[in-house]
């Protein structure tokens, strides 16, 4: 009887620990997502900008050279 209960225990604390790890592991892998869609909007962002950059010092480069 003693050993049903033990193996009881054992099987719930296993049992409870893999559910614990697969919880964590969905939370972190959406996590993960999010920061992924994150950056992939700032990088775009970044580009975006770097080409707005580029048309600026064109454009002041040639209004000083056309002095």
């Amino acid at each position: 009887m003693l050993a049903a209960f033990g193996i009881l225990f054992l099987t719930s604390i296993l049992i409870g620990t893999k559910i614990f790890l697969s919880t964590e592991i969905y939370r972190s892998s959406r996590t993960i997502n999010a920061l992924t869609t994150q950056n992939d909007v700032l990088l775009e962002e970044k580009r975006r900008l770097e080409k707005e950059l580029e048309v600026v010092r064109s454009r002041y480069l040639i209004t000083n050279l056309g002095d």
